[in-house]
């Protein structure tokens, strides 16, 4: 049984902020960024300026300071649909729209966010040995995450950064 619920941004926005079901956050947060990315699909094909809907860039600041919640699901609600997902959804497929709407979405979202991603890269870093239990491989996807979207920034410092991660890890 498959149901079907035409929610609007503003239901989706809500749901991805207070919902207290982790997959029902993922959910409205996956639906939420699919529409905004189609959004800018459609932008760069017609050919207007790219915008980024703030309500996808609040909810996941929100999402980035709340303490409260675990890693994982933080994790899997931060990144953003694929372009061969985004690709399945279209009529026709636009590759090079799907890729700049998607590349855009999250240098704006690192852009915008810088603060948040860098402070949760900081607390979520470990300096435990590497073990594959639950709790650090939430912590990784996280720490990692906020690391993949600071580097859509292509700064000097956070390259730096990336490099000694790289150097530093024990268990590659």
């Amino acid at each position: 049984v498959k149901l079907a619920f035409d929610y609007g941004r503003e239901e989706l926005t809500q749901l991805l902020r207070r919902d207290s079901d982790g997959f029902n956050r993922w959910e409205a947060g996956n639906r939420l960024a699919v529409g905004i990315l189609q959004d800018l699909i459609a932008d760069d094909l017609a050919g207007r300026p790219l915008a980024l809907d703030a309500r996808l860039v609040e909810a996941y600041r929100e999402l980035l300071t709340d303490k409260a919640l675990d890693a994982a699901p933080v994790a899997h609600i931060l990144t953003l649909p694929g372009e061969a997902y985004l690709s399945e959804l279209a009529d026709t497929i636009e590759v090079e729209a799907v890729h700049r709407a998607r590349q855009f979405a999250r240098r704006e979202l690192a852009q915008r966010l810088r603060p948040e991603f860098e402070a949760v890269y900081a607390t979520q870093r470990s300096v435990e040995p590497y073990r594959a239990n639950a709790e650090q491989i939430a912590r990784r996807s996280l720490h990692n995450l906020a690391l993949a979207y600071l580097l859509q920034l292509d700064t000097p410092e956070l390259i730096d950064l990336a490099w000694h991660q790289f150097d530093q890890a024990d268990n590659m």
